[in-house]
């Protein structure tokens, strides 16, 4: 019965993120993109340093990792998120919860292409066909014309660039916890964020900003930017990575939901239909890559990213 009963942490990472979809597409009605950008950095900054010294995580940059973490912050926390949220601008709820499912695909593409994992024919099927459901999506029509092609291609571009911060970050996680590597690779996307959202910030008029956005952009920074990742992490240290990997699927599922219940945004049969279709190709994918790199680990080669040891002195492995 107990492997019956859901994982809460990874039930509390997947609710965030697909809320996620929804409150920027909310905090839009007010504040634009760069503004709720710098603000959503910063805040997550804060947070990750104030847990960091709770946590008694060095803050100190390792000399040899260094310059790894600050252009892996370039990328994720800095060209990532202006892409992601530049996309989500003229992108649906619901359009880019499900386009942003095609990360793992890209991750797995990546993985192989740098030597990280080996080539499964099976997995590349299951990409092709998440690829097919993607063109229902980016060319659904949406009755309050919010769904842009041209922006859905922008978040498409966005969960590449992802997956290509997955890959980066992966050998740093071998010697690093992953609450260290957030933390210390934020400092990197700095330059990216003041250029980006700086001046817009500082014209925005902050006053007239309703309470009702103000705990919008809560949820954005403190609950799906920190806390779910955290609960993310602990739900792969409970069950593994593989298996924690499926509550993802659950992503695109919520923020139909909440976009349904919030923005009375009811999904198309373009959308139901692209759904699926990615979730299978996504699902099937990811078993086939789960059961190549089994393989390897039972041979010991690619079991796990990395392992690091926590402040109590406990060995702690995430899985592949």
């Amino acid at each position: 019965m107990r492997g019956l009963r859901p994982n809460w942490y990874l039930l509390v990472a997947v609710v965030s993120w697909g809320l996620n979809f929804v409150a920027v597409k909310e905090v839009y009605r007010q504040l634009d993109p760069p503004q709720l950008g710098l603000l959503r950095y910063l805040a997550m900054w804060g947070e990750l340093v104030l847990i960091c010294i709770w946590r008694k995580e060095s803050l100190r940059l390792p000399r040899e990792d260094g310059l790894k973490l600050l252009y892996l912050g370039f990328v994720s926390m800095g060209v990532y998120m202006v892409v992601f949220l530049e996309g989500m601008h003229g992108s649906g709820a619901t359009e880019g919860a499900i386009l942003f499912q095609l990360s793992p695909v890209f991750t797995a593409i990546l993985a192989v292409a740098l030597g990280q994992e080996r080539f499964s024919p099976a997995s590349m099927a299951g990409t092709l066909v998440a690829f097919a459901g993607t063109v229902l999506v980016v060319y659904s029509p949406s009755a309050a014309s919010q769904n842009k092609p041209a922006a859905n291609l922008v978040v498409i571009l966005a969960a590449s660039l992802w997956a290509y911060c997955v890959t980066i970050m992966r050998p740093l996680l071998a010697r690093h916890s992953p609450l260290r590597v957030l933390t210390l690779s934020m400092a990197g996307g700095l330059p990216v964020m003041l250029a980006y959202g700086l001046v817009p910030s500082l014209h925005e008029n902050w006053g007239a900003v309703s309470s009702y956005t103000w705990l919008l952009i809560f949820h954005v920074a403190a609950i799906s930017g920190v806390l779910a990742f955290l609960c993310f992490y602990r739900g792969v240290q409970d069950i593994g990575a593989s298996a924690a990997s499926l509550y993802q699927f659950l992503t695109p599922v919520s923020a139909m939901i909440f976009a349904m219940a919030i923005e009375k945004e009811a999904p198309t049969l373009y959308q139901l239909g692209g759904l699926c279709i990615v979730l299978v190709g996504v699902g099937y994918a990811s078993r086939a890559r789960t059961l190549a790199n089994a393989a390897d680990t039972a041979n010991g080669a690619n079991g796990r990213i990395g392992e690091w040891v926590n402040e109590e002195g406990e060995t702690r492995t995430v899985n592949s």
